[in-house]
């Protein structure tokens, strides 16, 4: 029985204690790592947090950025169609005064015609009815 406990106490300071500080040494390592992981995980969802908030800043940006551009492309398009209706209505407008002159011009010109072709024709009958005053005379 002597022999068992020495040989028990033997196996205990040779076998059980090492094996026993070399399990605790690693499962401290493992909690250890284990600790870190958790810790550098935290730290990135963190940041993931912080990125997200800043890509939602920028979308918003974004979008105000294409809003504004938008409303200022609109503006600018209303300038050019309201520029663009005033240059029209400014030719019409010529085009009609032209128009307007060049019917009066017309009509005067057809005046001035009718008028040397009345005297024409008032000459030419004149002119036959001197020729029929004669044939009249000639004929009595």
């Amino acid at each position: 029985m002597f022999n068992f406990i020495i040989l028990a106490g033997g196996l205990y300071i040779l076998l059980y204690k090492p094996v026993k500080d070399f399990m605790e040494k690693r499962e401290n390592y493992f909690k250890e790592r284990d600790e870190a992981a958790r810790a550098a995980e935290a730290k990135a969802q963190e940041k993931e947090q912080e990125y997200q908030v800043r890509i939602d800043g920028a979308n918003e940006e974004i979008a105000d950025m294409k809003n504004k551009a938008a409303m200022d492309a609109r503006a600018e398009a209303d300038k050019t169609i309201a520029a663009a209706n005033e240059k029209a209505e400014k030719i019409v407008k010529q085009a009609q005064e032209t128009a307007e002159r060049e019917h009066d011009r017309i009509i005067e010109d057809s005046r001035e015609e009718v008028a040397a072709l009345a005297a024409a024709a008032a000459q030419k009958i004149l002119d036959e009815g001197d020729d029929y005053a004669s044939f009249a005379a000639s004929l009595k």
